[in-house]
C-alpha cells in the first residue's frame, strides 16, 4: 500500500507527519482498522532522535486532534495521533481511539545501563518508522520482532485528562 505524507514544522517545535488522501491511497483501506482514521501523528521536540518510544491506545478521548496530556506524572508525552473529521465515536468507550507515544521517566537511564534493550517489546516501537494509519516497527535493539494490530490492542489503557 502507497501513503504520501506532508511533514509540516509547526512554530511550537511540535512536527506533523500529515497524511495526503487520495484515490490511489484509499484502495486498501479498512473501517476496522483500529488505526484507520488517523490523519496525523504529531512529534514534539526529540522524538524522532529516539531509539525508540511507548505507544498506548487511549479509547476514550474527547477530541479527534487536540493535545493529549496525561495524569501520570512518570509518563512524559513525545507524540500523539489526529484523526479524520469523520472518525467515529465509540460510545462503549465514550470517546476516540487515538495513539499516544511516550517515555517512562527512567526509560533513558534503564536504555544506557542495558545497552539498549527496551521492555516490554510489545508496548515500544521506532519512532522514524510511525506514520499516520501505519503501527510502525520495532526499535533496533529488537529488530527480531514484528509488531502487529495485537500488539496496539493489547497496549496499555491509558485514560487522558484533556483531549
Amino acid at each position: 500500500m502507497r501513503l504520501d505524507t506532508q511533514t509540516i514544522d509547526h512554530d511550537d517545535g511540535r512536527m506533523e507527519v500529515r497524511r495526503i488522501f487520495d484515490g490511489d491511497n484509499m484502495l486498501f483501506w479498512d473501517s476496522e482498522n483500529p488505526l484507520a482514521f488517523e490523519k496525523s501523528i504529531v512529534w514534539f521536540d526529540e522524538a524522532l532522535d529516539m531509539e525508540y518510544v511507548r505507544f498506548a491506545l487511549i479509547r476514550n478521548a474527547r477530541s479527534r486532534r487536540g493535545p493529549l496530556v496525561l495524569t501520570d506524572p512518570s509518563k512524559r508525552i513525545l507524540g500523539y495521533a489526529k484523526l479524520t473529521a469523520d472518525a467515529p465515536h465509540d460510545r462503549s468507550d465514550e470517546g476516540y481511539a487515538r495513539r499516544v507515544f511516550y517515555l517512562l521517566s527512567d526509560d533513558m537511564e534503564r536504555e544506557h545501563v542495558t545497552n539498549g534493550m527496551v521492555h516490554p517489546v510489545s508496548r515500544c516501537v521506532d519512532p522514524r518508522t510511525v506514520l499516520p494509519t501505519v503501527l510502525g516497527q520495532m526499535p533496533r535493539c529488537n529488530q527480531n520482532l514484528q509488531l502487529s494490530i495485537g500488539h496496539l490492542n493489547s497496549a496499555e489503557q491509558i485514560s487522558p485528562t484533556v483531549g
